[in-house]
């Protein structure tokens, strides 16, 4: 059959081109291993996608669209404009967002009034394939969930030929990169997060072989000498990570990034990651208060995170840090907390190279959303689900409240703590926007910090 595969728009990104839709690349590739062929209408970073639909003449037997939450209010309009310009192929549509609905939330109602033809709950790989048939055989379900895939390992390298894969711009220093994946999900239960939702916690990893081969043909077939590994964690299996440093370091030219858990991170780990051309490791350190981490079920403490930045630093890696402001329970005290968490880094010589400080987004896939302790948000915020990390960006994004902190405090504390922490010139290193050199000292964002610094020296 012809299918084609569309990655809506990317609004919730600082750029639209920086990260090349992998999902349905493996997707596109799946289903060419089966015989099917398949096109890429590669939305991202195109505020006139309806002139790009224009131009891209489609011809297929169904149009199927992948969507976070943030892009499923243009995911219908890219429904409705096909129907207004004729198209009568069966329009699909799946990803994280309808699997959240569905398996978190128990949210039908969408089901009924959206307008799909069809629509694919969970993981897509089996889905496509069986859809597929169906259509080939005159008929087509209105809903299709499909076990997951058990070996990772039978996919077929990502279709990267279907799309500009230059187009996308993202670095590792001056390294052109793009994406890829070593493993499918993830074991651990933090509340914030429905990434495992994707594979029901079912962990499935690819062997060290298979992670180097396709590093080796991006480089080989496109000149892409970096690779951002975007597993959760790539450091479950010791052995595995390991095996998959060695593999690269015998590629000998390859520049890569990826993300820990650091409860299992250690020296030989860091080493390993080190020789093999790591330019930067990653991590979810989240707060650093015991009390945040406790209530988010991180597995991880204070310490844990500590340990695993110091080690890390010592081999020589660039230690990138995630945190969250507006957790269960963050209060002036705790923003405190991650503050002397930070500081005190500095103080011992092992400071983050990096840190990205978001403030809470609540997804429907999140157990936060059923049980969200002293949190209050709106639970209505499809078409706003998204947090940019730009000073007067994100102020009407933010739908989150704790029983201690107003909407204004969490901006003001993520503003601080960026300011503060952050490397100077961040946005114009990843952007080359130069407007954004001195956000800080503008005098809204300015004022919340001189706010929060009011506040931390309160308590």
């Amino acid at each position: 059959m012809r299918v084609t595969l569309c990655q809506p728009p990317s609004t919730y990104l600082l750029g639209g081109r920086s990260m090349p839709p992998l999902g349905i690349l493996y997707l596109a590739a799946w289903l060419r291993k089966s015989g099917h062929d398949v096109d890429i209408l590669d939305l991202a970073g195109i505020d006139d996608w309806q002139a790009e639909i224009s131009r891209h003449q489609l011809n297929c037997d169904w149009f199927g669209i992948s969507c976070t939450t943030p892009q499923y209010a243009d995911a219908k309009r890219i429904m409705s404009y096909l129907h207004q310009v004729g198209y009568t192929f069966p329009i699909i549509v799946g990803g994280i967002h309808l699997t959240s609905l569905v398996k978190n939330a128990k949210e039908f109602d969408f089901l009924q009034k959206d307008g799909f033809d069809s629509y694919v709950i969970g993981e897509g790989y089996h889905a496509v394939t069986k859809l597929c048939t169906d259509l080939q055989e005159g008929r087509l379900s209105h809903v299709y969930s499909e076990p997951i895939l058990n070996d990772v390992n039978d996919l077929p390298f990502a279709a990267r030929d279907l799309i500009d894969i230059h187009s996308y711009k993202y670095t590792l220093g001056d390294v052109p990169t793009t994406t890829h994946y070593t493993q499918y999900g993830c074991p651990y239960a933090c509340q914030y997060c429905e990434s495992p939702l994707s594979g029901s916690f079912t962990v499935r990893a690819m062997h060290p072989d298979r992670v180097a081969a396709e590093v080796k043909q991006v480089r080989d077939d496109f000149g892409i000498y970096g690779s951002m590994f975007f597993d959760d964690e790539m450091n479950l299996d010791k052995k595995r990570m390991i095996g998959i440093c060695e593999k690269i370091a015998e590629l000998e030219d390859i520049t890569w990034r990826g993300f820990v858990v650091t409860a299992k991170f250690d020296k030989e780990i860091a080493q390993a990651c080190k020789r093999s051309g790591c330019y930067e490791i990653a991590s979810g350190i989240e707060s650093g208060s015991p009390t945040i981490l406790k209530n988010i079920r991180k597995p991880a403490t204070v310490d844990i995170n500590r340990r695993f930045i110091r080690t890390a630093k010592q081999a020589g890696l660039r230690v990138k840090g995630f945190f969250i402001i507006g957790l269960p329970g963050e209060s002036w005290s705790t923003v405190k907390e991650s503050d002397k968490f930070l500081e005190s880094l500095k103080q011992e010589g092992n400071p983050l190279d990096d840190l990205d400080c978001s403030i809470l987004q609540v997804y429907k896939g999140a157990p936060i959303y059923l049980n969200p302790l002293d949190i209050e948000f709106n639970r209505d915020w499809e078409e706003k689900a998204y947090y940019k990390s730009e000073p007067g960006v994100y102020e009407n994004l933010v739908q989150v409240r704790t029983k201690a902190m107003t909407k204004y405090d969490l901006i003001a504390a993520r503003n601080l703590l960026e300011q503060k922490y952050k490397k100077p010139n961040w946005m114009y290193d990843y952007t080359g926007r130069k407007d954004m050199d001195k956000i800080y000292e503008r005098a809204d964002v300015a004022e919340s910090i001189r706010y929060a610094e009011k506040k931390l020296a309160e308590v």
